[in-house]
């Protein structure tokens, strides 16, 4: 199976970071996909690119703008693998994730991991859904398979939990699979540039 990575970026010196943790999972069935804005990215990044394709796609910015979640919608309509991952550009994936992706993804179910609690029966629950809202839920717990027409909603602040929640409307819980031990080092790169 074909994994798309699709990260937002308004950090670009962070992308060097992510993508030797992309590198990490020892496979070309990747394709990276950087969504950036009005920032100086051009095609410097390129110069890393190694056994990993990387795509570029320009975004602009509006105002008002919920831009993350236009840009993971650009990152949807040009992915081409079978699961989608949504990697910001302060995360680093996790070694394991596209082996785990080929032992537990059937292209069905939705693959979710980190701090959930309801584990015994590998599903997600309303439980989790809303204990986690606000301080836990993130991009980089889920890998959503591509087929589903479930988008990013501008609506501002819970991104995370609107499109959760959308997903869930769509396939409902019993399509969500729990990977114990299987985690993104979330929110792990600076945040700020330091000059």
């Amino acid at each position: 199976m074909k994994l798309s990575i699709i990260t937002p970026c308004s950090r670009p010196y962070n992308l060097p970071a992510v993508y030797s943790s992309i590198l990490e999972m020892g496979t070309n069935d990747i394709e990276w996909i950087i969504v950036y804005d009005n920032i100086d990215i051009d095609e410097r990044i390129l110069m890393y690119e190694k056994d990993v394709k990387i795509k570029l796609f320009k975004s602009i910015r509006e105002v008002g703008d919920n831009y993350a979640s236009r840009q993971r919608n650009i990152g949807i309509e040009n992915a081409c693998g079978d699961y989608l991952y949504f990697l910001d550009d302060d995360n680093l994936a996790h070694r394991y994730l596209y082996s785990k992706m080929n032992i537990y993804g059937n292209g069905n179910n939705i693959i979710t991991f980190n701090q959930f609690t309801i584990k015994w029966e590998r599903k997600l629950s309303s439980f989790d859904i809303k204990k986690f809202k606000i301080t836990e839920l993130d991009t980089a717990q889920f890998l959503v398979p591509r087929k589903y027409k479930t988008r990013w909603t501008h609506r501002p602040l819970i991104e995370e939990y609107d499109y959760i929640c959308d997903l869930i409307e769509e396939v409902g819980y019993d399509n969500f699979f729990y990977i114990d031990r299987l985690y993104s080092y979330r929110n792990y790169l600076r945040r700020f540039d330091i000059y």
